[in-house]
């Protein structure tokens, strides 16, 4: 992040085994900063999970967990097994991915 290795205390990389970033609405409310964001519904997002990057959406519905979609073939798609982190950007937002 940042182009700066991310690691513990231990010295060892911090990592994940999939990246999902959501491309959503986000409102900012107020002059502290807060803001409304869309975690409902659906749009567009990236998945990167087994080396690959994939163009998806994402979609949820109330009270379900969000589900990611091979935008090609409309597939949920599979996780590679460990840790999963989903990152949250702005629908204008751009997002470079370095591997």
């Amino acid at each position: 992040m940042g182009g700066v290795r991310h690691e513990d205390e231990d010295g060892a990389a911090i990592d994940a085994k999939n990246v999902f970033v959501q491309f959503t609405s986000i409102e900012i409310l107020d002059t502290i900063g807060r803001r409304r964001i869309t975690t409902e519904g659906e749009g567009k997002a990236r998945v990167l999970t087994a080396g690959s990057i994939q163009e998806a959406t994402w979609k949820k519905r109330t009270g379900d967990r969000t589900r990611f979609y091979d935008i090609l073939i409309g597939e949920e798609i599979a996780l590679t097994r460990g840790t999963t982190w989903i990152e949250i950007v702005p629908n204008k937002g751009d997002v470079t991915i370095i591997h």
